[in-house]
C-alpha cells in the first residue's frame, strides 16, 4: 500500500504540475486577501507539493491529512485557486470517508452539506440567478460530497464481500461438521454391527 500511494502522490503531482502550467489558476479567491499582488501561478505549487506529500501518509492518518488538506485549501484560495489542489484534497476526503468510524464519517457527512448549503445561501443575498445558485450548488456537492458517496459505495461493497466470506466460511464449517457426524455415526454403526457379530458367535461357542 505505501508504494501504491507514493505512486499516487506522484502521478497527482505530475498532472497538478501539467493543470497549473496550463494557466488553470486564479478562478477564485479575494484579490484583497491575497499578501501578494497578482501572484505568479507558480505560488500554488507550494501548498499544492504540500498536499501531494500528504497523500503518502493518508491510509496511516486520514483525518490528520485530512485536515491538512482543509489548510492548504485554504492557502490556495488565498492565493488564487488552482484546480490541481482538488485533485489532492477529493483523494484525502474519499480516504478519511473510506477508513473513519461511522461518528466520524456522520461528521464529513454534516460538515459536507454545510459546505454545499451555505455557499449557496449566501449567494442568494447577492443574486436571484437561479443558475448561478445551482452552479455553485454542484460545484461544492462534487467538492464535498461526491468523494464521501463514493467512499460509501467502495465501503458497503467492501462489508457485502466480507459477509459473503463470512457466510461461505460458516457454510464450509458447517458441511465439515456434517461430514464429521457422518463419519461418526457410520463408525458407530459399524461398531454396532461388529459387536453383534461376534456376540452372535461368542454365545453358542460358551454353551
Amino acid at each position: 500500500m505505501k508504494n501504491r500511494d507514493i505512486r499516487t502522490a506522484a502521478l497527482t503531482f505530475a498532472a497538478g504540475v501539467l493543470l497549473i502550467g496550463i494557466g488553470l489558476t486564479g478562478l477564485w479567491g479575494d484579490n484583497s486577501l491575497r499578501p501578494v499582488a497578482n501572484p505568479s501561478r507558480w505560488w500554488l505549487l507550494l501548498p499544492f507539493a504540500a498536499g501531494c506529500a500528504a497523500l503518502v501518509f493518508k491510509r496511516k492518518a486520514p483525518l490528520t491529512t485530512l485536515g491538512i488538506g482543509v489548510v492548504l485549501l485554504g492557502i490556495d484560495t488565498v492565493l488564487g485557486g488552482s484546480i490541481a489542489i482538488f485533485l489532492v484534497f477529493f483523494d484525502l476526503l474519499y480516504t478519511a470517508s473510506l477508513l473513519s468510524t461511522p461518528r466520524v464519517r456522520k461528521m464529513l457527512w454534516i460538515g459536507g452539506a454545510l459546505l454545499t448549503v451555505v455557499p449557496m445561501a449566501y449567494a442568494l443575498t447577492g443574486t436571484v440567478d437561479l443558475r448561478m445558485i445551482a452552479l455553485i450548488g454542484l460545484q461544492q456537492a462534487a467538492l464535498y460530497l461526491c468523494p464521501q458517496w463514493w467512499a460509501t459505495d467502495v465501503r458497503r461493497k467492501s462489508d457485502l464481500a466480507d459477509a459473503s466470506n463470512v457466510r461461505a466460511n460458516a457454510v464450509e464449517r458447517l458441511a465439515e461438521a456434517n461430514q464429521q457426524r457422518a463419519v461418526r455415526t457410520e463408525r458407530d454403526a459399524m461398531a454396532r454391527d461388529l459387536h453383534d457379530v461376534v456376540a452372535s458367535r461368542v454365545r453358542p461357542a460358551l454353551r
